[in-house]
């Protein structure tokens, strides 16, 4: 009996010590979002869903001038903005949706959508309030905006056989387009129906296709 339960006891401390580290495989350990790992291992899932029910949209946001901060006050200073902006996007997303740390200072959020363009545009709204809302203490009593600039698309897209990798790709020309107008801002892409021949890689593409009314492009504020 005795050796029995000391078997139990050893079985659970090992289903236990499996699951953190499933856990840990798939979290970047300084933010505690996704990492690129636990977002492969849940995208195509996300686009399956939303292949019955709707739409996802792709956010990609890049903290500002976070490489100013760590040249500045120093790494630990950046790491603690770079925490909060992590802390702050997790409580302005849904249970189910994905934030993920993409890079150094970028984040991408991918969150599902009812309802059409303004819904989208709520959604993007909220975090770009939420994340911006107050300073933050790094110490010394010294306190930081923080800001961030973003880009987004929605998937699925019009044209015939692009993937959510091409969602991400017009997000982050969206972005680039965000950071070239000031930072501290978001524009987005909402497409119309003309865009069916080719996807915009880059901001100039992106801005010569809303030019030719091939996209519509939206900025928040």
């Amino acid at each position: 009996r005795r050796l029995q339960d000391v078997v139990n006891q050893r079985t659970v401390e090992l289903v236990d010590a499996n699951t953190e580290l499933r856990r840990l495989s798939v979290t970047d350990q300084l933010t505690g979002l996704s990492n690129r790992h636990g977002f492969a291992s849940r995208i195509d899932a996300l686009v399956g869903d939303r292949r019955r029910a709707g739409r996802l949209l792709f956010l990609m946001m890049d903290l500002d001038r976070l490489k100013r901060t760590n040249d500045e006050l120093g790494h630990e200073a950046g790491d603690a903005v770079l925490v909060e902006f992590a802390r702050r996007i997790l409580a302005h997303v849904r249970t189910g949706d994905l934030a993920v740390r993409w890079g150094g200072d970028e984040v991408l959020v991918v969150a599902r959508l009812d309802g059409d363009d303004e819904a989208v545009e709520r959604v993007v709204q909220r975090l770009f309030d939420g994340v911006r809302a107050q300073t933050v203490d790094v110490g010394g009593d010294r306190e930081l905006p923080l800001t961030f600039s973003g880009g987004f698309a929605c998937w699925p897209l019009a044209v015939p056989a692009a993937t959510w990798r091409d969602v991400i790709r017009l997000a982050d020309a969206a972005l680039l387009v965000a950071k070239s107008a000031g930072r501290n801002r978001v524009v987005g892409v909402l497409e119309s129906s003309s865009m069916v021949d080719s996807i915009p890689g880059d901001p100039d593409d992106l801005m010569a296709a809303r030019d030719e009314g091939a996209v519509r492009l939206i900025e928040i504020p």
